[in-house]
């Protein structure tokens, strides 16, 4: 679906994701539902994969100083 605002074409395709505000509506609702045990254990692992593959990215969080060791686990 195609609408203006703003005198600008606006879609209701988000551009980052490519979802469409019913489907990230869904997806926002279903992420509420779950258990906060699970989504600890999801960034849990997202973030030790991502600085695992790179170390250099603790950077980014300010933990600069705990490359080349694991005490960022």
């Amino acid at each position: 679906m195609v609408y203006f605002a703003g005198g600008r074409r606006k879609s209701d395709i988000c551009e980052t994701t490519g979802l469409s505000m019913h489907q990230k509506a869904i997806l926002t609702a279903r992420w509420r539902q779950l258990p906060q045990g699970i989504v600890f254990d999801l960034g849990k692992r997202v973030f030790g994969t991502l600085f695992q593959k790179d170390p250099n990215l603790l950077v980014v969080i300010n933990l600069e100083h705990l490359q080349g060791t694991d005490a960022w686990r």
